[in-house]
């Protein structure tokens, strides 16, 4: 079965949209309040394998390099976490969410200017 790189383009953008605002993921913790920060990290983590061939299909070689640091921004903020993830008021706080946030902005708007 083929992915459509268009669809799959659009659903990745939603994505980096969502880690980059700060407001979006502080509503998601209020609609959720049972769940914390680890069900958004699975939401990339658990489902992103940049060595596809769709990621080539969808995104621009620039874009995949944005992509692949805001990757390597979010497998850092969360890999001091062992099942014990903090909720997002708490990750908020952290310098290395931030950091996410900020790879998560530069990523999305750089792919949101070439849609």
């Amino acid at each position: 079965m083929s992915v459509d790189p268009t669809y799959f383009r659009m659903e990745r953008l939603s994505l980096l949209e969502f880690y980059a605002s700060p407001t979006e993921q502080l509503e998601w913790q209020l609609q959720t309040p049972t769940l914390d920060s680890g069900e958004i990290c699975c939401w990339w983590l658990d489902h992103i394998y940049l060595d596809d061939p769709v990621w080539g299909e969808a995104f621009s070689p620039d874009e995949l390099r944005l992509i692949r640091d805001f990757n390597v921004a979010i497998k850092s903020a969360f890999s001091p976490y062992d099942r014990n993830f903090p909720k997002i008021e708490v990750l908020l706080r952290e310098p290395a969410w931030k950091r996410v946030i900020a790879a998560a902005a530069t990523a999305a708007t750089r792919v949101r200017s070439a849609t």
